[in-house]
């Protein structure tokens, strides 16, 4: 805050690349493939411009058919 402290504050998490309508979250993407970050117009520019690093012991990756998704921890 303006005095210098630590404040804990509720967050949303995701990627805002464009401006939507006020409490829209209808799309919120959270990934994308590495091989189209560089060359989606979605992802393009805030790839160069607008990143973070998010420290992370693993993640999910879901296999299977909508429906019938089963995760995997990577």
């Amino acid at each position: 805050n303006e005095d210098g402290k630590r404040i804990l504050m509720p967050m949303h998490w995701g990627f805002m690349g464009w401006k939507p309508k006020e409490g829209d979250r209808s799309f919120l993407p959270i990934n994308t493939r590495d091989d189209k970050v560089t060359k989606s117009r979605m992802w393009k520019g805030p790839f160069r411009h607008k990143r973070c690093i998010v420290p992370a012991n693993g993640f999910y990756e879901w296999t299977g058919s909508k429906g019938n998704k089963t995760p995997h921890f990577i």
